[in-house]
């Protein structure tokens, strides 16, 4: 396998190549991350410190335009296209096999799809150079060169089985996570339905409360009724009644004159709407305990099963994370 080649390289600098500049790409988005953050942030698509994408870029600009380093006009197009075709590439794989979209320049100016745009194009455009240049040359090379072969093949395989046990986690995780993204969207329409339902419900016996209403809360009890409907259609949050006892107890008087069908249905969908929230909360859980790392790595991660979801998620990783604070100063 060492002696395989990739176009004029042979396997074994080919990979040696793609660690050292995934390694490289890793460091620079950590700096990138900390200078804006001042943290330290993981921001890998793997577990371990190696950014692939960097590594792909490196060696098509390697592979394909160092052999015409001579003829400048193909030098600057391959040093512009190649590197945004691998983003563009990565970018719409990861969107089509995990129904996520990972990094968006949207709202930058000369973007495509969101996937690439002129501004970071440019960027790797010099990095390219900078690579063919001076890095590759004299940085890279000696590193390798300086490995003797037979270390250099062991030290191959071993990093080759990470890769592979690396990759198959990710993977496993990923699609955990869109499993676990799938089943929070399909609770949140259920829980939709459930509460257009009790909102339904609740319009049509807030004549009968307000009216039944002694006079001194008589107000309170219209405005606790329009600002809870108003919410059962806004918020998941507050789906729940918030009114004080006497109020609690007068809306339960009203809803036991009312038929028993009508009844058994508000009392049923509380209790599924509970049991629906808490499974929600259970998911939510699962996500910020297991997968608060790609959430971190990506924090404009969107998904195609909506915002709402993303919010939540991150609300509780931001929970979590301030009850370990809490915990570690104690």
């Amino acid at each position: 396998m060492p002696y395989l080649f990739i176009f004029s390289i042979d396997f074994y600098h080919a990979f040696f190549y793609f660690v050292l500049y995934s390694f490289l790409g890793w460091c620079v988005e950590v700096l990138y991350s900390f200078k804006l953050k001042g943290e330290f942030v993981n921001r890998g698509f793997l577990n371990g410190p190696f950014c692939p994408v960097y590594g792909f870029g490196a060696i098509s600009i390697i592979t394909l335009a160092k052999p015409f380093e001579n003829n400048i006009i193909f030098l600057i197009l391959s040093c512009l296209f190649f590197p945004s075709f691998i983003e563009y590439i990565t970018g719409f794989i990861l969107e089509k096999l995990f129904n996520t979209t990972w990094w968006d320049y949207s709202g930058t100016k000369f973007n495509l799809k969101g996937r690439i745009c002129l501004k970071f194009s440019t960027i790797w455009f010099l990095v390219s150079l900078l690579i063919l240049i001076f890095i590759h040359p004299y940085l890279i090379e000696p590193i390798i060169n300086a490995i003797p072969l037979n270390y250099g093949i062991t030290i191959m395989y071993i990093l080759m089985g990470y890769f592979i046990i690396d990759l198959y986690i990710t993977i496993i995780s990923l699609i955990k996570l869109k499993e676990l993204f799938v089943e929070l969207y399909h609770i949140s329409l259920e829980l939709r339905s459930k509460l257009n339902t009790i909102k339904q419900i609740g319009d049509s016996i807030k004549p009968i409360a307000v009216s039944a209403a002694p006079r001194n809360i008589k107000n309170k009890v219209t405005d606790v009724f329009e600002n809870t409907t108003k919410n059962l259609s806004n918020k998941l949050d507050n789906i729940n009644y918030k009114i004080d006892n006497t109020t609690n107890n007068l809306v339960f008087k009203i809803s036991s004159k009312l038929p028993k069908e009508e009844k058994d249905i508000i009392y049923t969908l509380n209790k599924k709407i509970k049991e629906l929230k808490n499974t929600y909360e259970g998911i939510l859980d699962k996500i910020a305990y297991n997968h608060s790392r790609i959430f971190k790595a990506y924090p404009n991660l969107k998904s195609k099963y909506g915002s709402k979801t993303l919010i939540d998620i991150q609300r509780k990783i931001t929970l979590i994370n301030l009850k370990a604070k809490k915990k570690f100063k104690h």
